[in-house]
């Protein structure tokens, strides 16, 4: 989850957000994408949450031809 700013906060500084977006980009999960993207054959195995995070990475993986079973 990432919210746009027009600046960084200085220390125990609040600023308000502007733009917000979601990725997908776990560490494993890009890497699995890398690997099935250069040719190779990847199984991912990985726990996730019963919540729409973890079906929205399940089905990116599978949309990248991953072995998510």
């Amino acid at each position: 989850m990432v919210v746009f700013c027009d600046r960084l906060p200085k220390p125990r500084e609040t600023v308000l957000g502007g733009q917000f977006q979601m990725f997908g980009g776990e560490k494993g999960a890009n890497q699995a994408v890398t690997a099935a993207r250069a040719g190779g054959a990847v199984i991912f195995l990985e726990a996730h949450e019963a919540d729409s995070f973890g079906t929205d990475v399940r089905e990116r993986l599978i949309k990248e031809d991953i072995n998510v079973d």
